[in-house]
This record gives structure tokens, sequence and C-alpha cells, in this order.
């Protein structure tokens, strides 16, 4: 169980994000549990192999978590996959991961939400009922506005047969705008909002891509935490549950499968107190561009800002302060710079909120 004083990033399962889960330091893992998604790459339901894939992938997946993060608690959501696909054996894939999992002594807390089918929710059951480590619900914006919601809520966990006190609640609102529900609202429509085990609030505020920026430097406002540091203000004389601070970290909160040849961007997104600093690069295959060698010059740029935390601050920031000075063969590639960003916007979240309530903070 934890308080307002954690941190819950959502994280799409893949390497740049493993690397950046790799790289931090015991003091920044203490401070944050996950949430977890598997992406659908690779798990077609038409696809005549996908139940080889299944097989072969999910026990990977639970590897690499291992590798990964260790036996840290982290929330697992597999609803990003189709609801058709099963393994060979005709095994639903959300069993078999956690059954891979409890091999290697992983804590996983499987996630859910209102809009699974009866296949995903009796999965949930079955993993709940063998691990003992209760459930996480995540409630989406749209979900607040049910007139039933309080029912609706009681009724999943009667089927998934677990209380309150076994169940993280996430409220997850998609877009963060400045005229989002408050805390008070949410817990409001929630209800009994003190006897959940944990209760958290995550939004996100970057756009899908950078298309709308033109070449140079751009602050995007962290809406996000503004709105959670607004709410720890309006605390004071009132008796609402604090929510835990979550986010998509340096990512959009849609979650989208990147098109085979796309000209991306060579650009880098760097967390601050109150923005995303966006160094915004041209695509990596323009016509006269210098493609990857943009990186270095950005990083170089990054490095002499008042905004830059410095190389000990992070492994991202290690990464980028030796892009920028020159320190490394290589340019890099969109997954190494999204995994400098991601880990060092992991460490800056957890001190973030440390430093905010005055907490001691683990250094790198």
């Amino acid at each position: 169980m934890f308080d307002y004083r954690h941190y819950v990033p959502v994280l799409r399962w893949k390497r740049a994000e493993w690397v950046a889960l790799r790289n931090l330091t015991p003091q920044t893992r203490a401070g944050m549990t996950p949430l977890v998604e598997i992406t659908p790459r690779g798990f077609e339901p038409e696809d005549p192999d996908c139940g080889m894939n299944l097989d072969k992938k999910l026990p990977r997946h639970a590897e690499r978590i291992a590798e990964n993060w260790g036996n840290g608690r982290l929330f697992l959501d597999l609803s990003l996959l189709d609801p058709r696909v099963r393994t060979t054996s005709g095994e639903h894939p959300l069993v078999v991961l956690f059954n891979a999992g409890r091999l290697k002594g992983l804590s996983m807390v499987p996630v859910t939400g209102f809009s699974q089918g009866w296949a995903y929710q009796e999965a949930v059951r079955d993993v709940a009922d063998d691990d003992g480590q209760g459930v996480c619900v995540r409630i989406r914006k749209d979900d607040l506005t049910r007139a039933g919601l309080a029912r609706e809520l009681n009724d999943l966990l009667v089927g998934l047969r677990v209380s309150r006190n076994e169940v993280d609640l996430v409220v997850d609102l998609g877009f963060a705008s400045d005229s989002g529900p408050g805390a008070e609202s949410i817990a409001g429509r929630l209800q009994a909002i003190d006897e959940w085990r944990s209760f958290t609030v995550v939004a996100g505020a970057l756009p899908k891509d950078l298309t709308g920026f033109s070449v140079g430097q751009h602050l995007v406002a962290r809406t996000e935490w503004k709105w959670w540091v607004a709410e720890l203000a309006a605390q004071t004389g009132r008796r609402t549950r604090m929510p835990t601070f979550g986010d998509y970290t340096i990512q959009h909160h849609i979650f989208s499968e990147p098109q085979a040849g796309m000209n991306v961007s060579a650009s880098i997104r760097y967390t601050t107190p109150d923005h995303w600093l966006v160094l915004r690069g041209e695509g990596l295959r323009n016509k006269n561009s210098s493609g990857y060698a943009q990186y270095p010059a950005s990083a170089q740029l990054l490095s002499g800002q008042k905004e830059f935390c410095g190389p000990d601050y992070s492994y991202g920031d290690d990464y980028i302060y030796k892009m920028g000075s020159q320190q490394s063969s290589t340019t890099g590639s969109p997954e190494t710079w999204l995994r400098a960003g991601i880990n060092h916007h992991l460490t800056f979240a957890v001190r973030q909120i440390g430093q905010t309530l005055d907490l001691p903070v683990g250094e790198a």
C-alpha cells in the first residue's frame, strides 16, 4: 500500500522503457509503482502463428520484467491486446504471463476496468485468487459520468472476489486539462474513497507527436503536475483523500504503434519543474538535413541551459551530457533518446514529489 507521497507512471513495455527502468537508482525505484501496458505488436489474432508468438513472448515479458525491474511491485495491464488472442493451448494471455511471473518471484498486480470483457475479468479473478495481491482497477474519465458508477464498481469487485482494501484504484483522466475534475469531485463520484488500498489520478499533457512544432526549442506545460500541486494546496482544511500523482512520462496518453517508415524528427523531450523542454529537430530523413547528427547538437545545447540537472542526476542526464560533449562515437537513435528522456523524467518526478512534500530524497 502507498499514499500520495508515491508516484505511478504509465509505461508501455518496450525496450526504451526497459532500459529506463533498469538504470534507476534504488531510491527512485522505492518511490514509484509503474503501471505497465503490454503492447500489441506480434499478437494479431488473425495471424495463424499468434498462439505460438504468445507462448514464446509472454514468458519472455516476465523475464524482462525480472531483468529490468526485479521483484518490485508493479501494475500490469493487458487491455491493449485484442481480446480474442489466446495461446496455442487456449489459455488467456494474462493467466500465462502471471504464471510465468510467479515462477520468477515477480510482484505483479493485474489491471482491469469496465471496458474489459468477461474472459479478461475471469482471468484477473483467477490471478488474484492465486497470488493474493489484489487487483488494480483503472477508471477512465468517461466512466466518472456513469449514473451508477458506485454500484457498478461494487459489482465488479464482487465478480473479482476482492474488497476495496485489496484494490488499487487508478483514475485515468487521459488528456490533462485545466478544466478537468478536481480530486474532491472524483472522490465524491467513487464513494468510500478512504477504503481503497490506494488512490491514484493519472493524466498526460504531451501531444501525440511534434508535427505542430517548428524546428527549435519549445515549452509544453506539465498540466497534470500543476493539477496535483493545486490539489495538494487545497488539502488544507479539507478531509478528501489526496491522490497519488501519476502521468505518462514523456509520451502521449493514447497508445499507437509507430508506422513503419515514419520520418521521425530528431527531437529531445526533457522534464523541468513545470514544463517539458522540447528541442524539436528536422525529420531524420529530410533532404539536406543533418539527420542523426542533430541529436548531439541538441544535447550540447540542452547541457548548457539552466534547466539541465547535470550528468550526475540520472542515467538519462549522463547520456545527454556525454552526447553533447562528444564523449560518444555514436549519435544515438529515437529509441535511445526516448530511454534517456524517460529515465530522467522518472527520476525527476520521484524527487519532485519528495521535495514538494519536504521528504528525504535519495541522490543518484
